[in-house]
């Protein structure tokens, strides 16, 4: 059963056996008051948008061809420091990364090493609780955990972090870091849940805040900043609970805000009534400046220089979208994770969806409905997903089989 929502408005203001594979991980929610994370969903609804990308896309046997995935899984025995994966990602070495409460894990596709925070080791990880990790163009890995911000050497496996400091303004806003995203200009940009920071590798340790300010609408529409994404046009994108901001001005710290919207709906353990979260972003290649969001509720597909946006609702074939990646080799084709539901792929050109729902533990099912996040491993694109789970934790979603590998 499909339902389509459309709405338009305008804004304001390691190497080894790790190849071909679209990622998918589970998340816990952060434990924390503030926290994202729905899942999605979308269908095409009218000429404008459903025939303008179907008549450009892959050819239509290829797009709707069925998957039947099959699952894997990698558990604690495999060397897991903990069952709770907040984020997964593929750096330039091949090695897979995978951010726990237990500490930072990094798969080589044969063993798993466990980086932990060590007392009294000013080199070591700031905390064994881990929300992201990420990469810059020298090579350097950006840790989000929650105590602060941290940089690993891969060479060296040392880290510096930098955490919050009440006498300095200065400082990282708040200790409790959502994630990370090193910029295509060279600049680091941190999520927490008091604003968001940005910080110039040649004078680390000094933060330039973005924060909320409810009287002021070109900035920030929520101190709590859950995601980040850079655009095609060098753009940085953040997401809240309470809608998709833009940065403007860098110099000024301008915001043009996106769908200060209420009403939509949302379920799941991160259903804010009276806002938009948007908890995840991508911009397809094949449609340079359009950009879809995850939201609670389902996904959005949104045309920022307008402003004007079409609302996908997900929630009547589960709950809200988390995360979004686009598949590798059919680029029709868009996978997500759904809260409480499993795993959507959704067919661009069909505009229809098939759900890959939690199976049990067994080799053939979802071992637990994931939430948040998708990736893809070398050559196929990477991002991730998380959600609620226990046992289970994420998965690796091979474009070219149909075939999955469930990390618990």
């Amino acid at each position: 059963m499909r339902h389509v929502k459309k709405v338009k408005g305008k804004g304001k203001m390691g190497k080894g056996r790790i190849r071909r594979y679209v990622t998918v991980a589970l998340l816990c929610p952060f434990t924390f008051s503030l926290l994202p994370f729905p899942f999605l969903f979308f269908p095409f609804p009218t000429q404008s948008l459903a025939q303008q990308v179907a008549q450009s896309e892959i050819p239509a046997p290829l797009t709707a061809r069925t998957v039947s995935p099959r699952f894997q899984t990698l558990t604690l025995e495999d060397g897991l420091a903990q069952g709770n994966i907040y984020d997964i990602f593929q750096d330039s070495r091949g090695f897979m990364w995978f951010a726990t409460q237990g500490g930072l894990n990094r798969w080589d596709g044969y063993e798993m090493r466990v980086f932990k925070q060590q007392p009294f080791d000013s080199t070591s990880i700031s905390s064994s609780w881990v929300n992201s990790v990420s990469e810059d163009a020298d090579g350097f890995l950006w840790i989000a955990t929650v105590e602060g911000l941290n940089r690993m050497d891969p060479n060296t496996e040392e880290f510096v972090s930098w955490t919050h400091d009440p006498l300095d303004p200065q400082s990282l806003s708040d200790n409790l870091v959502y994630g990370v995203l090193p910029a295509s200009d060279g600049s680091i940009w941190v999520s927490t849940s008091a604003g968001l920071n940005r910080m110039d590798v040649e004078d680390p340790g000094i933060f330039q805040l973005f924060e909320h300010d409810p009287d002021d609408p070109t900035t920030l529409s929520h101190p709590a900043v859950f995601y980040l994404y850079e655009d095609s046009g060098g753009r940085i994108w953040a997401g809240t609970p309470d809608g998709l901001n833009r940065i403007e001005d860098q110099q000024t710290g301008t915001v043009r805000r996106y769908f200060d919207l209420e009403g939509i709906p949302g379920c799941g353990p991160f259903n804010f009534e009276d806002g938009f979260s948007a908890i995840g972003l991508l911009e397809r290649p094949e449609e340079p400046g359009i950009i879809w969001v995850a939201t609670e509720g389902g996904l959005a597909r949104l045309d920022p220089d307008t402003g004007e946006h079409e609302f996908f609702d997900s929630t009547t074939e589960g709950c809200g979208a988390f995360g979004i990646v686009q598949d590798p080799i059919n680029p029709g084709v868009l996978w997500a994770t759904m809260a409480e539901k499993g795993i959507a792929r959704f067919d661009i050109r069909t505009q229809s969806f098939q759900i890959h729902e939690q199976g049990g533990t067994s080799s053939n099912g979802v071992a637990r409905a994931p939430a948040p996040g998708v990736a893809t491993a070398n050559p196929v694109p990477f991002k991730t997903i998380s959600a609620p789970a226990s046992a289970s934790r994420s998965a690796t979603v091979s474009a070219d089989n149909g075939s999955f590998r469930l990390v618990q």
